[in-house]
């Protein structure tokens, strides 16, 4: 009896990853845009815009940007600009790159790990609050 009990819980959150979000502790849920959608800036689809425009600005979520596992890198590409406020945080996991024109809150919203660019080289990143930084994450190397 146990045992379907975690297999109920664990098909669960199976079917809420599968619709683009889930809870963590009961209170923040999580959300996976689609990297698949050509303009994360444009209201399609699982998109970064359909995804922050849902949410709201009053609500603590977190925004997964996962990768794909197919190739090195997965880019979300911003091809019209997008702002990210301040109650979304940003995980961004190893091997994804955020292309285009984006406005985050604060670099303090962003979960990353220190040496790993998160931002291709042509993207047009805003922070519009200050807060601490990695040259890394704009794909510096450590000499």
């Amino acid at each position: 009896m146990k045992m379907n009990r975690i297999w109920i819980a664990i098909s669960l959150c199976v079917c809420l990853i599968c619709l683009g979000f889930t809870s963590l502790e009961g209170r923040r849920r999580v959300y996976y845009p689609d990297a698949s959608v050509a303009d994360q800036g444009a209201a399609t689809g699982r998109s970064v815009k359909n995804l922050v425009d849902s949410i709201g600005t009053s609500a603590e979520v977190t925004m997964v940007f996962a990768h794909s596992g197919s190739g090195n890198t997965t880019t979300y590409t911003f091809t019209t600009a997008e702002v990210i406020p301040a109650n979304i945080t940003l995980i961004v996991e190893n091997g994804v790159l955020i292309d285009g024109s984006v406005t985050i809150s604060s670099p303090e919203n962003i979960e990353v790990g220190y040496k790993q660019q998160i931002f291709a080289s042509t993207a047009t990143i805003t922070f519009t609050e200050p807060g601490i930084i990695s040259a890394m994450w704009f794909g510096a190397v450590a000499d």
